[in-house]
């Protein structure tokens, strides 16, 4: 692994059957790293019907700061980009992945299970 990359992930749904907000953060822990709070990447709202998609780029140096670029998404419409998350996230998170361990560019499908009513990511 380089101490610099780029990772471009897409985010995609077509006729998802239900209107869904999803939340991109980095809020795993890191020990040692800091004491602070994490913040909103990006948010993406996805209508019932018909294609939606939202293409994410996320640059890395490595400072040695101990950060490891884990991103969690979860459902959930009660934050915004830039926002500040001092609470833990009430609903649990349906994707994790290591960016640094990721191809360049990666394409995900959102997917709703409607019998268990659960959202879940795969890649495409």
């Amino acid at each position: 692994m380089s101490s610099y990359y780029t990772r471009t992930l897409t985010f995609r749904a077509n006729n998802l059957g239900t209107d869904a907000t999803f939340m991109l953060i980095f809020d795993k822990a890191s020990e040692g790293l800091y004491d602070k709070f994490p913040v909103v990447w990006k948010v993406a709202r996805f209508g019932a019907s018909g294609p939606y998609h939202r293409t994410v780029t996320f640059s890395s140096q490595s400072l040695n700061t101990g950060f490891q670029p884990v991103l969690r998404a979860y459902i959930t419409s009660a934050y915004t980009e830039g926002q500040i998350v001092e609470d833990q996230i009430p609903t649990p998170f349906i994707f994790e992945q290591n960016l640094s361990y990721l191809d360049n560019i990666t394409v995900w499908d959102l997917k709703y299970d409607f019998p268990t009513g659960r959202f879940s990511i795969v890649r495409a």
